[in-house]
């Protein structure tokens, strides 16, 4: 599938390196080690844990009845008669 350049027109623009955007937000009210970089305590940071976190918590959610079920199966498939 063909990709035009209007559809990743941020990608590779380093939209987050400064983040500017979020600057501009909340009218630099917070220190510039907050907007800039990815140390932690930054903005970067902050959401790659929160987005890491909503993952594994997604992934957990949708694995987990599967695993239950499988687990059900696997009982039965074992009991002694």
């Amino acid at each position: 599938m063909w990709v035009s350049g209007e559809d990743i027109a941020g990608i590779g623009q380093r939209f987050r390196a400064t983040n500017a955007w979020l600057a501009a937000l909340t009218g630099n009210r917070l220190p510039a080690s907050f907007y800039a970089g990815d140390m932690l305590g930054s903005f970067n940071s902050w959401m790659r844990l929160l987005t890491g976190g909503l993952f594994g918590l997604a992934l957990v959610g949708f694995l987990y009845p599967h695993l239950e079920g499988a687990s059900k199966t696997w009982a039965t498939d074992g009991e002694v008669r």
